[in-house]
C-alpha cells in the first residue's frame, strides 16, 4: 500500500518538474479586458476560499405520497475569499475599490473550477487587535450571465371587434372643437 502511494507521488513529482509551465496556484483572479486577461489583486494574502455551487430541484409530491424531481436549475456561482491586505499596501486596495465600484468583469480560477463572468459583490472588511499591519477582507464575487435581446417586427393584426384593438402608442387625440350654440343647448365646454 505505501509501496502503491508512494510510486503515485514520485510520478507527480516528475510531472510537476517536466511541465515547469503549470501554474500551481489555488486561486487566481483576471481582469477581462475584450479579449485579454490581466492577472488583478495579487497583492492579497488569502487566508480562505469558499466557493458554493448550488442548484434548485423543482419537487412535486404525486398521488403515492412520494416525491418526483423534475427539473433543476443551477444557480449563479458565488465565492467568498478572506484576504489580508497589508496597511502599507496602497496599490492593492485601490485596485480593490476599482474593480468593486467599477463593476469589472472578472474571471476567477478557485482550485479546479473556473466562474468565467463574475464581480466583486461586497467586500466588508474587520480590524482585530491581534493583528495591527493587515486588514482582514471578506471579499464576495458573484457570477453573472449575460442576456443579448433580439427585437423582432410584429405583423399588422387585424380585430374583428374594435374594443380589443391595442391602444398602445396612439398618441394624444385632439379634442374636438363644439360651437358655443352647441354647448349652450346640450352644455359641456367650448
Amino acid at each position: 500500500m505505501k509501496l502503491g502511494t508512494t510510486l503515485v507521488q514520485a510520478t507527480n513529482l516528475i510531472i510537476l518538474l517536466a511541465n515547469n509551465n503549470s501554474d500551481m496556484r489555488k486561486f487566481i483572479i483576471w481582469r477581462k479586458d475584450e479579449e485579454n486577461l490581466t492577472e488583478v489583486l495579487t497583492g492579497l494574502q488569502i487566508t480562505r476560499i469558499a466557493i458554493e455551487d448550488n442548484a434548485k430541484l423543482f419537487e412535486h409530491p404525486i398521488e403515492t405520497g412520494a416525491v418526483i424531481t423534475d427539473h433543476e436549475i443551477f444557480d449563479p456561482n458565488r465565492g467568498v475569499i478572506q484576504a489580508y491586505i497589508s496597511n502599507d499596501d496602497a496599490e492593492t486596495l485601490t485596485e480593490l475599490m476599482q474593480l468593486y465600484k467599477s463593476g469589472t468583469p472578472l474571471k476567477i480560477r478557485a482550485g479546479n473550477q473556473i466562474i468565467p463572468k463574475a464581480l466583486i459583490a461586497s467586500k466588508p472588511f474587520e480590524i482585530n487587535g491581534a493583528v495591527f499591519d493587515k486588514t482582514l477582507y471578506s471579499i464576495a464575487f458573484k457570477e453573472y450571465y449575460e442576456v443579448t435581446p433580439t427585437y423582432s417586427k410584429m405583423p399588422p393584426r387585424k380585430v374583428r371587434n374594435k374594443a380589443n384593438a391595442s391602444r398602445v402608442n396612439k398618441g394624444v387625440k385632439q379634442a374636438k372643437k363644439r360651437s358655443w350654440l352647441y354647448s349652450a343647448i346640450l352644455g359641456g365646454r367650448t
